[in-house]
């Protein structure tokens, strides 16, 4: 399973070719060709869910590549909504609803059709979804279904390529609430195991660029 994988000392994310560039145009160009290697590795969406399902040391392995694009997105996605200077959005009265979990059914061979998002906040839960019976079945303790790692994967993928609309919903939510712009924007709490130094520089101009939401 997977067997296009490489070792993590074959890793790009030291390399000098980003190294010494820390703007956030340069930042995002990382993350793009972070992806890039870490679609070569393991395979696109559509591939990682035609695999079924992955072992242990296949997730850890996967999720140590996708982890750091994601946290270096993230904060990254702070610069560029401080960039934009947006008002906070008026705050609608509660109202009373009652939420009903559904199941999603998801094209596994495309997609870009999938409902996905990308998760803000690294706590959040992945994307939950059913699509075939493989799916329901009961997975052994050596083995993960491969369909939340696919749907994360092309969560990111779209907000690498296309950033602008999430900073922008992500904008008018900061300047409501400005303490959540520094949450998002402070360094994590553990070493990336890769593309640390990117994280980090990321992390402070996001720092600086969270202030604008105290004053706004």
């Amino acid at each position: 399973m997977l067997l296009h994988m490489s070792h993590a000392a074959e890793h790009p994310h030291t390399s000098a070719k980003h190294a010494e560039d820390t703007r956030p145009a340069a930042l995002w160009e990382a993350a793009r060709h972070w992806l890039d290697c870490a679609i070569a590795l393991f395979g696109g969406p559509v591939a990682l869910v035609a695999e079924g399902f992955l072992t242990p040391r296949a997730r850890a392995e996967f999720y140590d590549w996708l982890r750091p694009i994601e946290a270096l997105a993230r904060r990254l996605l702070v610069i560029l909504a401080a960039e934009m200077r947006l008002a906070p959005v008026a705050a609608r009265p509660p109202r009373a609803r009652v939420r009903k979990r559904r199941l999603i059914a998801q094209d596994k061979d495309d997609s870009t059709r999938w409902r996905v998002a990308f998760q803000i906040s690294a706590r959040a839960a992945a994307p939950r979804s059913r699509t075939d019976k493989a799916r329901t079945q009961t997975i052994r303790r050596d083995e993960f279904d491969c369909w939340p790692a696919a749907e994360r994967l092309e969560a990111l993928i779209r907000v690498i390529a296309d950033p602008a609309p999430v900073a922008r919903r992500l904008a008018r939510r900061l300047a409501a609430r400005p303490d959540k712009a520094r949450a998002l924007a402070r360094p994590p709490k553990r070493r990336q195991m890769m593309g640390d130094w990117a994280v980090q520089a990321a992390a402070d101009q996001a720092l600086r660029e969270a202030a604008w939401f105290d004053s706004g």
